[in-house]
């Protein structure tokens, strides 16, 4: 059925980025998305005149408008969501057992799914993290796709929602986990490529000891800012980029593994570990709130900060690559806080190192509870 474009009224036979608008005007929106540049209307009535795609503010204000209207009609229950409802209520599962705890979209907070594609930094001075987030874009990229392709057919998702970020968020199992955890380490080969340029040339096997033994540090850090962005209020983290674990879906997490014989006292001492300690990280990462350039110099320190003991002593090449980026790191981060007129940045600073500490302990228990439930998994084979 042929519609109109809702800023321009040219006639469209699909949406673009979830509302009805012309291939024209999307790609206008992605651009001045990325854009530095501020735009000024030159009129007093574009919208009333017809003239929106003649006032570059007035195209993308419109845009916005219909944007933050689209969020607000998401907000009610869906046809496939409603019809869920009806299936479990019918019966056919475990009440226990297959119960899917709800599901969360992801349109709730876009900035959080995708940095700003590639754009650059304000003032140039700053292409260490320019790399970064343009790694971390293709990383996150390549999960995403990797994920909701590897989902249950309940939780399929259509194609354009893997571009415009309205595919849901869902709950994750134990299987899940292992399965997007390989997928995280793959993607790591590609983030580390494009950030850090002499990472490429390493050796295959250098490459694999290095991000093998990083890979839940960096999880770990992603997780916190991420959960502590989309979800601040409750014990809600992320188990990999599109699934989740938090209150209600405990019981679920397990289903797909062979735990049959995991006891009461061991489920409740997982739960208690994440009710215990993210209330915690979530007010700290909340009070300092890192901003998105702070969040990828975390994360390039953490895929360095990997604990020299344990690499073999003769590998003098990750060491040294280690001690020179981190380096420059911290220069682009000078450059960033300089470039945005802070002088007296210190305390900032020491804040930042703190979170990626708290990050660093809280994969250390997140591969202390993994350690339990593959105990428990061998023993009741």
């Amino acid at each position: 059925q042929t519609r109109k474009c809702l800023i321009c009224e040219v006639p469209i036979s699909m949406m673009q980025l979830g509302i009805d608008a012309c291939r024209a005007c999307a790609v206008f929106y992605r651009r001045a998305q990325r854009s530095t540049r501020k735009f000024t209307c030159k009129g007093i009535s574009c919208v009333q005149d017809g003239r929106v795609s003649d006032c570059r503010s007035c195209r993308y204000y419109r845009m916005r408008e219909l944007f933050t209207q689209a969020k607000l009609d998401n907000d009610l229950p869906s046809i496939k969501d409603t019809r869920g409802e009806k299936e479990r209520e019918q019966g056919g599962c475990s009440e226990s057992d297959h119960r899917v705890p709800p599901m969360t979209s992801s349109t709730q907070n876009e900035s959080i799914l995708r940095c700003q594609h590639c754009a650059p930094s304000i003032s140039g001075t700053t292409p260490v993290i320019d790399r970064i987030r343009n790694g971390y874009n293709v990383m996150t990229r390549l999960r995403k796709l990797s994920e909701l392709s590897i989902r249950p057919p309940e939780f399929s998702t259509h194609p354009t929602a893997i571009d415009d970020n309205t595919f849901q968020i869902i709950p994750s199992t134990h299987g899940m986990k292992i399965r997007t955890r390989k997928i995280l380490t793959s993607s790591l080969f590609d983030f580390a490529s494009i950030a850090f340029p002499e990472f490429a040339a390493l050796k295959q096997e250098d490459k694999w000891r290095h991000i093998s033994a990083c890979t839940e540090r960096v999880h770990a850090l992603e997780s916190c800012y991420r959960a502590a962005k989309m979800f601040p209020d409750d014990e809600t983290i992320f188990i990999s980029y599109t699934t989740t674990l938090g209150p209600g879906s405990y019981e679920y997490y397990i289903t797909d593994t062979p735990l049959k014989f995991l006891d009461e006292k061991t489920k409740e001492e997982l739960k208690k570990n994440i009710v215990e300690n993210v209330p915690i990280w979530k007010r700290e990462w909340g009070r300092i709130d890192p901003t998105e350039d702070e969040f990828l110099i975390m994360l390039a320190l953490t895929f360095w900060s990997t604990d020299p003991s344990a690499l073999p002593t003769d590998e003098d090449v990750l060491s040294r690559l280690a001690t020179e980026y981190r380096s420059v790191i911290m220069q682009d981060l000078h450059a960033h806080y300089r470039g945005r007129g802070l002088n007296d940045y210190a305390t900032r600073i020491g804040e930042i190192f703190c979170l990626v500490t708290d990050s660093e302990r809280i994969a250390s228990l997140i591969s202390e509870d993994y350690s339990l439930l593959h105990l428990h998994s061998e023993q009741s084979k």
